[in-house]
């Protein structure tokens, strides 16, 4: 293993997390504004051979150390259903104390509804139709 000469930021050895995003030009209008995701010179995972793999080449600024107190099982869902709500909700402005609009409590809702509610103190109205989740 090794990592590039330029990449001051992760260690040989260190635990990271990959997003669904492999690399970005980050030169672009989208890029520029934040919206990397937009980048049509953007790599996706299934642009890469080995994403299951046990190495893979990456782009550094698309690694995220995970900290040493947080279990891969948690921190695994983290990186792609996480980052997808979290971003929504910071990019629509979410604020302590806003109101949330969750459909659905599954992968991508139970997750906002952790950032929403238990980590800003949003007030939550959520619609799920599994009669079991329903209180």
């Amino acid at each position: 293993m090794a990592v590039g000469s330029s990449v001051k930021s992760l260690a040989v050895g260190q635990r990271i997390g990959m997003g669904f995003q492999h690399s970005a030009c980050l030169s672009c209008h989208s890029c520029t504004h934040g919206y990397e995701q937009c980048c049509p010179k953007r790599k996706l995972l299934r642009h890469v051979d080995g994403g299951f793999a046990s190495h893979v080449v990456w782009d550094s600024r698309f690694c995220f150390p995970i900290p040493e107190g947080l279990e891969s099982r948690v921190a695994s869902p983290l990186l792609c259903a996480g980052a997808t709500v979290y971003s929504a909700l910071v990019n629509n402005g979410l604020a302590p104390g806003s109101r949330v609009g969750i459909i659905g409590i599954g992968g991508l809702g139970h997750l906002a509804l952790q950032f929403s509610a238990v980590r800003r103190r949003c007030a939550c109205a959520c619609v799920c139709k599994h009669v079991g989740m329903r209180r």
